[in-house]
């Protein structure tokens, strides 16, 4: 039954990045790369239904927290090689085979574009819903000025101006460079064709400043600062199903080294480590008690002033810890909290059996990045700024 005026988004998110492994759930200011494609359909106003395609398990869960629904990709259509075609047909096919679902048009939004906005999307399906084409592609204008190509003898020739009659810039034709961001289509069109693109294409118009893609550690350093400078009060937001699992937490356990400190080790002339800690995160101790949830500290160091400071905290430590995991599985069982109920706040790889085992994985935002791949928020504070209280502070909000 064809669903007519139904518009179905599809997000691919294959789970085999190699430039930079976990790329689409790779945390960008404090969340998942997939979250803000998630995020922008689900606040588009054409979008009927939402569909992530993943053969990642890790992928799947993540897009299912920030409200998404998920098609397991087959592994055959998975590789490097495959286009991402094969991924939308292979959602419509599962659709109508289980569903009897079957959309007018399908918008394919790259997860890998992290700035669009719901907007974007909308205004790219209003250009397609005029009906003077059959594809729309998201793109950014440009008078392009100066391209040049290899000649013979390895000299480079101009392509599109004489040198000797160089024109004013805006002189030039405007031309369309293709973002990757939003393809809009008529799925009617896709199975005939098998491609994204028709015999009449449209364009839909973004601005160069959401252009932009992920594709190396350098585009998330940039993109993290656009994020981090477009909307500072959304840097912490939490998808209602993770603000609901927050609402049921009752153990919050911390790391020390790299958490509650900046990681930093002062020697004095007698051999005597010193750390800094940070008074705020004895606030957010206070918070968390406050609200009736359990605070204690784990971590594989021994220097007693662990268990000084937190024993100035008023929590419970467990030091010289080298299998975090297995501790909590014995701190929750020893306080009647199940995983699901906890939260482990840590930062570095050894942290990362402990971020696997609770409910509430969370890092700090200088943490290493597998260990930020293994967490559910990813804090704005760096270590020894007062993480905890960050953390108490979003349960109250």
């Amino acid at each position: 039954m064809n669903n007519s005026r139904e518009v179905l988004a599809v997000i691919p998110a294959r789970g085999g990045s190699k430039g930079i492994p976990g790329k689409n759930i790779y945390p960008i200011s404090g969340k998942p790369l997939i979250a803000y494609a998630v995020e922008a359909s689900l606040g588009s106003g054409c979008v009927s239904r939402l569909i992530v395609s993943t053969d990642d398990k890790k992928i799947a869960e993540v897009s299912s927290t920030y409200g998404a629904s998920t098609v397991q990709r087959p592994v055959d259509i998975s590789g490097d090689v495959h286009q991402s075609e094969l991924a939308l047909l292979h959602v419509l096919d599962h659709l109508e085979s289980n569903e009897k679902y079957v959309p007018e048009w399908l918008i394919f939004i790259q997860c890998t574009s992290p700035l669009i906005l719901p907007e974007d999307i909308d205004e790219a399906y209003k250009v397609a819903n005029t009906g003077e084409y059959d594809s729309v592609f998201s793109a950014y204008e440009e008078h392009f000025m100066g391209r040049w190509q290899y000649g013979k003898n390895h000299t480079v020739n101009p392509v599109n101006y004489k040198p000797n009659k160089r024109p004013m810039r805006q002189e030039l034709p405007i031309e369309f460079v293709e973002n990757g961001a939003i393809y809009v289509m008529r799925v009617e069109h896709l199975r005939e064709t098998r491609t994204r693109f028709g015999e009449k294409c449209g364009v839909s118009i973004m601005p160069l400043e959401r252009s932009f893609q992920v594709d190396t550690l350098e585009d998330i350093a940039l993109i993290e600062k656009i994020v981090n400078g477009r909307d500072k009060s959304n840097a912490n937001s939490i998808p209602d199903t993770l603000r609901r699992q927050l609402d049921k937490l009752k153990l919050v356990i911390v790391d020390f080294d790299g958490t509650m400190t900046d990681n930093r080790v002062i020697v004095d002339q007698d051999g005597r480590e010193q750390v800094a800690c940070n008074r705020s995160d004895g606030w957010g101790v206070r918070l968390l008690k406050n609200k009736g949830i359990k605070v204690v500290c784990v971590t594989s160091e021994q220097n007693s002033v662990v268990l000084r400071r937190c024993e100035k905290l008023g929590i419970e430590c467990y030091n010289g810890v080298l299998e975090k995991g297995m501790k909590i599985s014995e701190i929750c069982e020893k306080n009647d909290v199940v995983p699901e109920e906890t939260a482990f706040i840590g930062n570095d790889i050894n942290d990362i059996t402990a971020l696997e085992m609770v409910g509430i994985p969370v890092t700090v935002n200088d943490a290493h990045r597998d260990a930020k791949m293994h967490s559910k928020i990813v804090l704005t504070k760096r270590g020894g700024e007062g993480v905890v209280q960050e953390f108490a502070e979003l349960l109250i909000k």
